[in-house]
């Protein structure tokens, strides 16, 4: 290889800009060559830096992730890739939703625009073998969720297709959008889709974790309501995940996360909706023993305030968005899952309560606790389509979620936070466990870096996952040149429980 000047050279070998891969074919065969791969989609090899293996083998990132943020840029130029230094790299970092995640400092921020151009970064990446982030709408409480220190960040931002089927049955959605930018463009065909209850929480980390949504009752959660996946996978071969094209992997993407490719487009199954009803109440605490009734048998109490009422999709994801904290504060979020009973639900909001009390004079935003049911319903909707990988079983429902919730400013305060809600999860699950009410079930999209969500899936469902990972990513790229996020096999990303 020869060093080139930085100008964009690269071509389309393909038609559609993209590998594509024959369904019966093996996936990636033993011989996989990167650069005859990235040659395959019309990229100038000879114009990249070449990887010295003494490059390579170096300890630090900064040498191979300074030579791929190179050729990215002589490929794409700086208006796709943003270097450290620049008044567009400290912007794009300090977007991020909680502070954590905007501290890290990538070598570079990669900007594609379409899938061809997230082919050649994985290839990218792999030639280089320099790790990678990918960030959605980055909605994530902990560093490197969807962020990384000194590799290359992946930002899905160009990605915001909203094309609605003919017949209107399905649309095809970007992984860059939020999700008030889908109920508004959707609402414009009298249509909704399954998707995130508050305005700014992105598409595709809701999706690929499981997805709450105010539909799920009736429909599941929003991983049940794919109809397909474009996604790249670690050859750079784009293909569609549906359940009658690679099933397994159509499986182990609802509820995966980000272990097996990056996706670009999602296909959801629309609904016809006009105006919903819903909003907030909020009640005095010497209601609270009606509250936890209302939760256990779904009835109504007087409240002191009460914005219910019929709004369209993006108003309600607006309206349920009003007091959350503004970007760029430190955050932290939890999850648990457990048995619903009427008794225990008292304890929970008991035990809060004490713990709390001790965190009463450390300045914060808030510091909540929020209990969401798991209904039969629900349990029910999510077995279409053989199913998704989340390893909740019907038979032992119903069952709620407990999500806990802190933001505030000073960084030093975080271990605080940190210890108050760890507190209380062990001695709730003591409890849980003494009453046989426990379940093991970590909902993805609310878990803390110190929980293992791949493991509470139960063990068949996580060796079913490694086994899809091994099929269709054999180098295991997605484990090791993307390390952030909830692995298959590594467990807690932070092991340290506070």
């Amino acid at each position: 290889m020869r060093v080139a000047p930085i100008t964009p050279v690269i071509t389309l070998a393909l038609a559609a800009g993209v590998i594509t891969q024959a369904s019966g074919a093996a996936f990636e065969p033993q011989d996989f060559n990167v650069t005859a791969a990235l040659e395959n989609i019309g990229v100038d090899v000879s114009a990249l830096p070449e990887p010295k293996e003494s490059d390579l083998s170096k300890r630090s990132l900064l040498a191979p992730c300074s030579l791929a943020c190179t050729a990215l840029t002589i490929l794409f130029g700086t208006d796709k890739v943003l270097s450290d230094g620049t008044s567009a790299y400290d912007s794009f970092t300090g977007s991020y939703w909680s502070a954590q995640q905007g501290e890290l400092n990538p070598s570079c921020v990669f900007k594609p625009a379409k899938t061809v151009d997230v082919s050649t970064l994985v290839l990218i990446a792999r030639l280089y073998q320099c790790p990678f982030a990918v960030k959605g709408g980055g909605h994530a409480a902990w560093a490197g969720a969807s962020s990384i220190e000194d590799g290359i960040t992946v930002s899905m931002e160009n990605f915001k297709q909203v094309q609605v089927s003919s017949n209107k049955q399905t649309v095809d959605i970007g992984p860059g959008l939020r999700w008030v930018d889908v109920y508004t463009a959707v609402e414009k065909d009298g249509l909704s889709v399954v998707g995130g209850r508050m305005a700014p929480v992105g598409v595709s980390g809701l999706i690929l974790g499981g997805g709450i949504s105010h539909f799920s009752n009736r429909l599941g959660w929003a991983c049940d309501n794919v109809a397909s996946f474009e996604l790249v996978t670690a050859s750079g071969f784009a293909i569609t995940v549906s359940p009658t094209s690679y099933a397994d992997l159509y499986w182990a993407l609802r509820g995966g996360g980000n272990n097996f490719g990056i996706v670009t487009n999602f296909k959801l199954v629309a609904s016809p909706l006009g105006q919903m009803w819903g909003g907030q109440r909020i009640y005095l605490e010497d209601t609270f023993t009606d509250i936890l009734n209302a939760i256990n048998q779904f009835a109504n109490i007087t409240s002191i305030q009460d914005t219910t009422g019929l709004r369209n999709m993006s108003e309600m994801a607006n309206l349920l968005n009003e007091g959350a904290p503004a970007p760029g504060a430190y955050q932290t979020w939890w999850g648990i899952s457990l048995k619903m009973d009427r008794q225990f639900l008292q304890f929970i909001l008991d035990t809060f309560y004490a713990q709390e009390a001790t965190v009463a004079d450390v300045e914060k935003i808030l510091l909540i606790m929020a209990i969401q049911p798991i209904t039969e319903g629900v349990l029910k909707a999510m077995q279409k389509n053989n199913g998704n990988a989340l390893g909740l079983d019907p038979k032992n429902g119903p069952y709620f979620i407990l999500n806990f919730n802190a933001a505030w400013n000073n960084k030093e305060d975080e271990p605080k936070f940190h210890h108050v809600i760890a507190t209380t999860i062990d001695l709730v699950k003591a409890e849980a466990k003494r009453r046989s009410l426990d379940n093991t079930f970590v909902y993805l999209n609310y878990a803390s870096e110190y929980q293992d969500t791949i493991g509470s899936y139960g063990a068949a469902n996580k060796q079913r996952l490694i086994t899809i990972s091994n099929k269709y990513d054999p180098t295991q790229v997605f484990q090791y040149l993307q390390p952030g996020g909830f692995k298959l096999t590594k467990g807690a990303p932070n092991p340290n429980t506070p």
